[in-house]
């Protein structure tokens, strides 16, 4: 009768026995030189961003995205009454800066746009507009 298969590991001798004799083992083969990698540069510390810069990174990128005549109407309005930055503003002051009748008819049709037609943005427009929220 047959001995049932043992699923216990196998004794360094046997592993020997198995695998043969390896290179390194025998002191007339040298191993063979391991290949150098070219070290990559040091990668900079990343600072963590503060709640600032992640808005004004926000804004940078919303700059790159204003394709509206409604958008690139009320940035400019925005600008003009914010000489300072109006990042910092809250959104409803700013909402009644865009919603000025007058302010938003001169700009509009210094631009060439109908003021009829295109609309001051809602609040969501700009709370995105100045990196409140990025979606």
């Amino acid at each position: 009768m047959r001995k049932p298969f043992s699923y216990r590991p196998l004794g360094h001798q046997a592993i020997r026995e198995y695998r043969g004799p390896s290179k390194a083992s025998n002191p007339a083969t040298l191993a063979e030189p391991q290949p150098t990698l070219p070290t990559p540069p040091p990668t900079p510390a990343v600072k963590p961003q503060t709640t600032l810069e992640r808005r004004r990174a926000a804004l940078e990128r919303a700059l790159q995205q204003d394709t509206t005549a409604q958008r690139r109407v009320a940035r400019v309005i925005l600008a003009s009454k914010n000489p300072g930055g109006y990042i910092d503003a809250s959104p409803a002051y700013l909402l009644k800066q865009l919603r000025n009748e007058k302010t938003w008819k001169a700009e509009c049709e210094a631009r060439g746009i109908d003021p009829e037609k295109v609309r001051p943005p809602s609040r969501e427009t700009v709370v995105r507009m100045i990196g409140h929220r990025e979606d």
